[in-house]
C-alpha cells in the first residue's frame, strides 16, 4: 500500500482500520425472534393447479377471442351489472391511396431547376408533387427509364 501521498487523517485512519479490522464500528448484531409456526388452515384449498384457479385476469386473457368482451357499465366498483359489447369487426384490407397525377407547378419549378419534362414529371409523380421531396428524388436516384413508377416516396 502507497502511503506518501496520504495526509495525517488518512493516515490514522488506515492504522486504525489494519489494527480493529474494517467493519469495527459496526453495531453488534441483535437477536431476531424465532419465526412463529402458522397453523395449518381448516379446510385445505381444492386447486387444478391452473393459474386461471385464482388470476381472474388469466381467465379473461384465456377467453379472449372466444366471447364477447364484458364492460362494466354505471355502478362502479361495487355494481356487479355487465353489458354485453358487440365486437368489433374485422379488420378490412388497407385501401390504397388515389392515385396523384403530376402537378404542373411543380413540374414546372423541376424544369426550371434544370431538369427535363418528363423526369421532372416522374419525380412529382413518384413524391405526390411535393417539391423538396422531387429535388431528392432526381439528385439521389433519380428516375429509371427502364422501370414505371408505381410507389410513391414515403
Amino acid at each position: 500500500l502507497d502511503v506518501e501521498g496520504l495526509d495525517e487523517e488518512e493516515l490514522k485512519a488506515i492504522s486504525e482500520v489494519s489494527k480493529k479490522g474494517y467493519y469495527h464500528a459496526r453495531p453488534k448484531n441483535e437477536a431476531a425472534p424465532a419465526p412463529q409456526r402458522i397453523a395449518a388452515s381448516p379446510e385445505p384449498l381444492v386447486s387444478s393447479g391452473k393459474r386461471t384457479d385464482f388470476d381472474d385476469f388469466q381467465r379473461k386473457w384465456d377467453r379472449f377471442g372466444e366471447e364477447e368482451p364484458e364492460v362494466e357499465v354505471g355502478g362502479g366498483a361495487g355494481s356487479s351489472s355487465a353489458t354485453r359489447v358487440n365486437p368489433s369487426p374485422p379488420l378490412q384490407s388497407l385501401a390504397l391511396p388515389a392515385p396523384v397525377a403530376p402537378d404542373e407547378n411543380v413540374v414546372a419549378q423541376l424544369q426550371g431547376m434544370g431538369f427535363g419534362p418528363e423526369e421532372s414529371r416522374a419525380a412529382a409523380l413518384a413524391t405526390r408533387n411535393r417539391v423538396d421531396a422531387a429535388v431528392e428524388y432526381l439528385l439521389s436516384a433519380g428516375p429509371s427509364k427502364s422501370s414505371s413508377i408505381t410507389a410513391p416516396v414515403p
